[in-house]
């Protein structure tokens, strides 16, 4: 079973990775070459850093929608600052180890952003195995996987450097988390739901909704609790603490990677 889902992880990679440069970065897609432009001309790793300017919002060198130099008016950004900070630090680190800038220039950064789209959607075809093997069985998870590695929009989207591919892995690291949270009513998953909604919520804002899966887990963990030795107070108790460690999650990983919003939010919430 092991190696059958091995070779599946390995085709999905292999299928998202090939021709990566397939349109020698003419940037037909129209998101592509607009978050390429955003990560090049207003994303800047400073180090040492510079604190006055990173608390800063208006004027910070990593807030996408920090004021235009021209008509200091908030920019318009409309996706996440995660897959920004993720890229353009991987960009760096590449840089230290090839001597070649890969997220400073225009012609460079989508090649970086394309594969780790791809990394990120061959995770999701594992978790969506874990997923099937979860609530099924470890032959329904390889199915789930085989349709998943080889769908033919999921290994589209992978060769761009959008939000997609990115969204798609934390949607389903949300789901196998609290699939876990609703089955074994711990508190650590509760937790490590939240984590993985703000993560996705770091990576565009419209998928707070997803928040609301977390809450219906807490009702199935109170529902089957409800014939245990416990009063209705302390399963009330119980749930409310669960959901609020799962909030607290989801407000520290969306403030590490979309500090911006938090710090300056009509900018980035008169969106939705």
């Amino acid at each position: 079973m092991s190696l059958a889902l091995g070779v599946i992880l390995i085709a999905a990679f292999v299928l998202r990775v090939y021709d990566l440069n397939w349109d020698q970065g003419q940037y037909l897609h129209p998101d592509e070459r607009y978050i390429s432009d955003v990560i090049t001309s207003r994303i800047v790793f400073e180090w040492p850093p510079n604190f006055d300017n990173l608390l800063d919002p208006e004027h910070s060198l990593l807030n996408p929608r920090s004021n235009d130099p021209n008509t200091e008016r908030p920019r318009d950004f409309a996706y996440g600052s995660l897959p920004l900070f993720v890229t353009d630090l991987t960009g760096t680190l590449l840089f230290k180890i090839t001597g070649n800038d890969w997220s400073a220039y225009y012609g460079k950064v989508y090649e970086v952003g394309r594969v780790l789209s791809a990394l990120f959607d061959t995770l999701t075809v594992l978790l969506v195995y874990l997923i099937g093997r979860r609530v099924a069985s470890k032959s329904v998870g390889l199915l789930a996987a085989i349709v998943a590695a080889f769908t033919p929009m999921a290994i589209q989207l992978a060769h761009f450097f959008t939000t997609d591919s990115w969204l798609t892995f934390f949607v389903a690291l949300t789901l196998l988390w609290t699939i876990e949270a609703s089955d074994t009513g711990r508190f650590r998953w509760f937790l490590a739901s939240g984590l993985a909604v703000g993560l996705a919520m770091a990576t565009k804002g419209s998928v707070f909704t997803l928040g609301g899966i977390v809450v219906v887990a807490a009702l199935f963990d109170l529902w089957n609790r409800r014939n245990e030795e416990e009063s209705k107070l302390e399963l009330i108790s119980s749930a409310a603490a669960k959901l609020c460690l799962a909030a607290m999650g989801a407000l520290v990983t969306f403030a590490l990677f979309e500090p911006y919003a938090i710090a300056r939010p009509p900018p980035m919430w008169t969106r939705f």
